[in-house]
């Protein structure tokens, strides 16, 4: 695994373990599983959404309790500490996939467009003849019954060629973004010495106690115990209090600062919140302060644009031209990302070049840096290459021009990196797009320029 406290590479490539593995793959089931449940139909906790997610935490936690408790007894079939954060990298990539990392917005939306579809909004006249009929069922018992039930069960046979189609589609997607986190963790562990906030509990919690103790240092030490039984015993009486409404709730999540600013030009300000999140505010005392500061900096930032544009009788229908829309944070967040981005590349320029040297050195002959990797420069480069191509000719069977494919998934590749950016340095648990990409590419281009065939892939 990385080693980041000496600002080296640690990476040991036979921390693999098939029992691990296994373990993982059990508990992203299980969460899986219990994902619709909790996060769609009660709906009481997000349950995937924020990172480090509830759902990982909580199997990690029983992972490394029952695990002391064989080491207590037998070494032998105990989990080493490499094996635990295999477990633990598993359930973080895999847990949001069966959320909002991809099933909640997926197969929604392979039947939402005909279902929603009627003579006043006019979309089959407008733009679903340009849909691929692969996308999703079409027919309109199994469409309807999607959203009504009544199914006998469920219509695999309508539904398993689009999603096998779909799954081929994020397969290749996902491995593309860990080509891009292979090619750039060495500059970002060993030569930037990102801090990586939310990893530094998991790594306290898998480390290996020694030889007289039944529990590493991280467990024995009072204030773990008092820490988690603050945010636990809230979230119990948050559960508690939604199954038995007599129970008293300590719920306070979200408190509305907007509903006291009711005179023009405060009311401007928008939705203004405080949101307190117990179970993940540990981690902001573990962010730099000046990120910190940034944080909190920029968001009221945000708020007085919004104020001094009401002011200033920029906001309204009496605006004309682009000062209708001031301050438009989003299009100034969309800005900040490509800055992120430029600067994030030239800080490792040479480190990508020697990446993309290692990959296409005649001969085979590569680097010992590469060959440190978990993934060779090699695997990576030509994995992005070859993951890319296939993605964009995908959506070129599915009708969308390559040239705005190749824009598409660039402009996509930019904001997750620099997400990913963020949330290592931040460790901010909700992170969101001011735009997505179609939008962005709305914004510079138009609707006229791009066309109705290919807005209606994008917005696919």
């Amino acid at each position: 695994m990385i080693d980041n406290k000496n600002g080296g590479s640690n990476i040991n490539k036979k921390s693999f373990s098939w029992k691990a593995a296994l373990i993982g793959a059990a508990i992203i089931g299980v969460i899986s599983y219990l994902c619709p449940i909790i996060e769609q139909y009660e709906w009481e906790i997000d349950y995937t959404i924020p990172a480090p997610p509830v759902s990982v935490m909580f199997f990690f936690f029983l992972v490394v309790m029952i695990n002391a408790i064989i080491h207590k007894f037998s070494k032998k079939f105990s989990l080493g500490s490499n094996e635990l954060l295999l477990i633990y990298a598993m359930t973080m990539v895999g847990a949001p996939l069966c959320s909002f990392g991809l099933v909640q917005f997926l197969i929604p939306n392979m039947v939402g467009p005909i279902h929603f579809a009627t003579e006043e909004n006019m979309w089959r006249e407008d733009f679903l003849h340009y849909i691929p009929d692969w996308f999703g069922p079409r027919e309109s018992s199994v469409i309807d019954g999607f959203y009504t039930g009544g199914w006998d069960g469920v219509p695999w046979g309508a539904w398993i060629k689009p999603i096998l189609i779909w799954c081929a589609f994020a397969l290749v997607f996902y491995f593309v973004l860990l080509c891009i986190g292979a090619m750039i963790r060495k500059q970002w562990v060993e030569r930037e010495r990102l801090t990586f906030r939310i990893l530094e509990t998991p790594l306290a919690m898998a480390e290996e106690p020694k030889a007289s103790f039944c529990l590493n240092s991280f467990f024995r030490n009072k204030m773990t115990w008092i820490g988690f039984s603050i945010p636990i015993l809230i979230q119990l009486s948050v559960g508690l209090h939604h199954y038995f409404p007599s129970f008293p709730s300590f719920k306070i999540m979200h408190i509305r600062l907007d509903r006291y600013f009711t005179e023009k030009p405060w009311n401007a300000v928008g939705y203004f919140h405080i949101s307190v999140m117990y179970s993940i505010i540990g981690i902001a005392y573990t962010v730099p302060a000046d990120v910190s500061l940034s944080c909190w900096f920029f968001y009221l930032l945000r708020k007085a644009e919004n104020v001094f544009g009401a002011a200033m009788g920029w906001r309204g229908g009496k605006a004309g031209g682009f000062l209708a829309r001031f301050p438009d944070v989003n299009d100034q967040a969309v800005g900040a990302f490509f800055a992120l981005f430029f600067l994030s590349f030239w800080m490792m320029r040479r480190h990508l070049w020697t990446a993309l040297k290692d990959a296409f050195s005649r001969g085979g002959v590569h680097s010992s840096d590469s060959e440190k990797e978990a993934m060779s420069y090699f695997t990576a480069v030509f994995g992005f290459i070859l993951g890319t191509a296939f993605l964009i000719f995908w959506t070129w069977i599915a009708g969308l021009s390559p040239i705005y494919a190749l824009v598409f998934f660039g402009i996509f590749f930019i904001f997750q990196t620099v997400l990913s950016r963020i949330r290592a340095e931040a460790g901010m648990a909700w992170l969101f797009l001011p735009k997505t990409p179609n939008n962005v590419m709305v914004l510079f281009t138009g609707t006229a320029k791009l066309g109705v065939q290919n807005l209606a892939i994008l917005s696919s």
